[in-house]
């Protein structure tokens, strides 16, 4: 074949394919954020399990409603977060979310101890479950510390669910 028997089309149809391509290419996959991730790993294994009287999970039968009811910057959204990103970053390959459930639980420390200022927000749901979320956490974190010195850890949490009560 030689190039004299080529037909081209014009400039403007080779442009208006390129924008078409680029409007209708297969976009990239969406990456959910590793908190996400964490959260619905945690509500899958340890929330949503099923509901038997055998089974009962205590305070985490009530982590659902209260957590979709809670805006996103919720001291109960953060704990849920911290207590989430712990307990993925305890499997291979995801220890790096073990500083961010550090970060998450520094966040809901600092709003919790704003809240329990007040005394009507202080003994809300979304406060005590918070708390109660606090607990989860520190009870992981507490037994590696436990380990680690050799000494009984006491949870703060039960410090503070004792005053609050």
């Amino acid at each position: 074949m030689s190039h004299q028997n080529l037909v081209l089309p014009p400039n403007d149809s080779l442009f208006q394919a390129y924008v078409w391509y680029l409007g209708n290419a297969v976009p990239p996959p969406l990456t959910p954020s590793a908190e996400a991730q964490a959260t619905a790993f945690f509500f899958r294994n340890f929330v949503l399990l099923p509901q038997q009287a055998e089974s009962m999970r205590g305070f985490l039968e009530l982590l659902v409603p209260l957590y979709n009811q809670a805006s996103a910057s919720s001291t109960l959204h953060l704990a849920t977060h911290a207590v989430s990103l712990s307990a993925l970053g305890n499997y291979p390959g995801r220890h790096r979310l073990l500083q961010d459930a550090s970060v998450s639980y520094g966040q809901a420390l600092r709003k919790v101890n704003l809240a329990l200022k007040d005394p009507i927000e202080s003994k809300s749901d979304e406060i005590v479950l918070s708390i109660l979320m606090f607990s989860l956490y520190e009870v992981k974190h507490s037994a590696e510390i436990s380990v680690i010195f050799k000494v009984p850890v006491l949870s703060s949490t039960l410090k503070w669910l004792y005053a609050i009560l």
